[in-house]
């Protein structure tokens, strides 16, 4: 059984400390309104429910692998939570119990995921 990486945070993130690897891919952002961003979306999580426990980190432009900027996203976390937990459980078979959906702040407002 694969352990379980450290959870992202933005100071790890921003430092260099979590780059992509195994366990970590950056994402600048999500379009899951068009079939192509869903498709790919869900292309990254099975990779990761295949391979070895991780985080797909929405909301980082990367350079090489390491962090370049961050791409803050805003809304009802609720309903990005519901949305995005619906589209993994209704189109992987069978149905993953292990991804969650996590949010770390960037300001007031804004946040990656």
């Amino acid at each position: 059984m694969n352990k379980q990486p450290a959870m992202p945070t933005i100071e790890g993130i921003r430092s260099g400390l979590i780059v992509e690897g195994q366990h970590y891919e950056f994402k600048a952002r999500l379009n899951l309104e068009e079939q192509r961003g869903k498709s790919n979306f869900i292309d990254d999580v099975v990779a990761f429910l295949n391979a070895a426990p991780g985080y797909l980190i929405v909301g980082v432009h990367e350079k090489k692998g390491v962090f370049a900027n961050f791409e803050p996203m805003g809304g009802d976390r609720d309903a990005i939570r519901r949305q995005i937990t619906s589209i993994i459980q209704d189109t992987i078979d069978p149905k993953p119990l292990s991804v969650r959906v996590e949010f770390l702040d960037l300001g007031p407002d804004t946040f990656i995921l």
